[in-house]
């Protein structure tokens, strides 16, 4: 994570296996929020403890909160390039955005 330190403070948050997380704060309008930045692993298993790593981010965030970067999981089928979906990780995948 980088930012303009003129316009922009930051306080890191958290670091995991596979995210960084810090929060932002906008100087001008004093607006916090915090930034989740994450880069998914490609074995099934590890993508399954990666779900549970953001969720349990979920109790150290006190403000708005924005999670980018790649999650290497797909939400819908349409999104997969070929037939071969893992429906029940797209499945995790979308509990897990909809209880965060």
């Amino acid at each position: 994570m980088a930012m303009s330190d003129q316009f922009f403070s930051m306080s890191p948050l958290q670091t995991t296996n596979h995210s960084v997380s810090a929060e932002i704060t906008m100087l001008e309008e004093n607006v916090t929020w915090c930034l989740t930045g994450v880069y998914g692993p490609q074995n099934d298993q590890e993508k399954i403890a990666f779900l549970q790593e953001i969720t349990d981010l979920r109790q150290h965030i006190r403000t708005a909160w924005l999670i980018i970067g790649d999650f290497n999981l797909i939400y819908r089928a349409e999104d997969k390039n070929n037939d071969r979906v893992n429906i029940r990780m797209l499945n995790r995948f979308k509990n897990t955005i909809d209880n965060l």
